[in-house]
């Protein structure tokens, strides 16, 4: 990680990592991606049923998003944790991790 992207997932894991899983995960992700997806399919094949289509795109995608955001939250704290000074690293909401390195 360079300078930029330290600061950035610094202030992002502040959250907690059930917040950033939820929210930019499962919600923002699965919003953003039903949204898409309805678009297009409007676009393909226009029907009345928009709505329910995006329900199920929401949940199914929501779904998605929350596993995504488990691999980008475990990748990126791997990493934070590994490049950062330890007197950094004290600041996080994973217990994972926190304890790891309180020996």
């Amino acid at each position: 990680m360079d300078r930029k992207q330290w600061k950035r997932w610094g202030k992002l894991r502040k959250n907690g990592k059930i917040y950033f899983i939820f929210v930019n995960g499962g919600l923002i992700g699965g919003l953003v991606l039903a949204l898409a997806f309805t678009l297009i399919n409007q676009l393909i094949k226009p029907n009345n049923d928009w709505g329910l289509g995006l329900l199920i795109y929401f949940i199914i995608l929501s779904f998605i998003g929350i596993l995504a955001a488990i691999f980008i939250w475990n990748s990126n704290e791997t990493k934070f944790l590994s490049e950062n000074p330890p007197e950094q690293r004290r600041v996080s909401h994973t217990h994972h991790h926190t304890k790891q390195y309180r020996r």
